[in-house]
């Protein structure tokens, strides 16, 4: 994405970088300076808005803790009566929630409470760069109960327009998010059929427009009304976000109550999903085979691989297209690989991909391998 001028947060992209802000934010509470104090003040009340409810009581100070029991961040409002609630911040960049650790940490601090603190109530906010995809929203009900609430960007930005004039810092802060904000507005509403003004590079190299721009190939490749949100899902690989879709399902699949994204007949031996992800040759589109036992089963696995691989090949050839794929990755392995590096290669390749897409999945489903 392109900020109007050079911004310290455009390069802090790590989560780090966001967790210091935030904590920031929370020690401003505990500040002498008046104007500091309003920052922590007005920062503190919108959490508790955002859990639907207000300070009752007068707060002695807040303590703040980093990557206690690994949350990203815990603030501690420690009130004038010895009685604490406990604030858990999980903040997310370019990653998505996963390994269940929104439920972890609320139950563990709900098990095991925290050393000399005399617990009142336990909140959960969640905040990402984008809006959090529907796995992300599910991980938010811990036991069926909505404890992790989002603080959404509109929010957070009417809350640092109010104070972006109390110093440097929050200026810097308020501008990158005002700019981030445009960003997403302008990815939200982009017709990527025709996506003039946008760099290839920089919508694939972000973690929300990626996202959004691999929803649009998917439904261009397998039809609008076959694409289920919740087979999409992202990853980091190297620093780069990559982004999949799962669209031939195992039986384990089907069978794992936690996951309900599967699209009811694509039952194979073998999962097989589309990634678009990033290598030191540049962009790609794949379509990756995958069997957690892989390793175990190689030989088998391969002749599958390597029996679609030859079905597709007439395929490759009417295009003329350049197949990339490797023979490496017992687990996971690349069915084909085709690099991209402009909207209109993508485009190009969009025909092809719908015909090995339907080869793929008639093959996996049909003959159960």
């Amino acid at each position: 994405m392109i900020n109007s001028k050079p911004n310290i947060f455009e390069f802090a992209t790590k989560e780090l970088s966001q967790d210091a802000m935030f904590m920031y934010l929370f020690d401003c509470f505990n500040s002498t300076n008046t104007k500091e104090h309003e920052i922590g003040k007005d920062f503190l009340k919108l959490v508790y808005e955002i859990q639907g409810t207000t300070i009752e009581k007068e707060i002695s100070k807040i303590i703040i803790k980093k990557q206690y029991h690994n949350i990203d961040i815990l603030a501690l409002i420690e009130y004038e009566d010895n009685y604490y609630d406990v604030i858990i911040v999980e903040d997310k960049t370019y990653s998505s929630e996963h390994d269940n650790q929104l439920r972890r940490y609320y139950n563990d601090l709900k098990e095991n409470g925290i050393e000399n603190v005399n617990i009142s109530n336990i909140f959960g906010v969640y905040f990402k760069l984008g809006q959090p995809n529907i796995d992300e929203k599910k991980a938010l009900y811990i036991n069926n109960t909505f404890e992790y609430k989002i603080l959404n960007y509109n929010s957070f930005l009417e809350f640092l327009n109010l104070h972006k004039k109390t110093n440097f810092v929050m200026e810097l802060i308020y501008e990158f998010y005002e700019e981030r904000l445009k960003d997403i507005n302008l990815i939200d509403n982009t017709d990527f059929s025709n996506p003039i003004g946008h760099d290839f590079d920089k919508v694939l190299s972000d973690r929300y427009s990626q996202d959004k721009y691999t929803k649009w190939i998917i439904t261009q490749i397998i039809g609008e009304d076959k694409y289920y949100p919740e087979n999409q899902y992202g990853v980091m690989n190297f620093g780069q976000p990559c982004t999949q879709y799962r669209f031939v399902f195992t039986q384990d699949d089907e069978d794992n109550k936690d996951w309900d994204c599967v699209t009811s007949g694509n039952i194979s031996k073998y999962c097989y999903f589309f990634r678009i992800d990033w290598n030191s040759k540049g962009w790609y589109i794949a379509i990756n085979q995958y069997d957690y036992d892989g390793d175990k089963c190689w030989e088998e696995k391969r002749r599958v691989r390597d029996k679609i691989r030859e079905a597709i090949r007439p395929i490759e050839e009417e295009y003329n297209l350049f197949d990339k794929a490797d023979n490496r990755g017992k687990k996971e392995s690349k069915i084909c690989l085709f690099s991209i590096n402009s909207f209109e290669s993508v485009t190009r390749l969009l025909p092809a991909l719908k015909e090995i897409y339907n080869l793929v999945l008639n093959t996996a489903i049909d003959n159960k391998q």
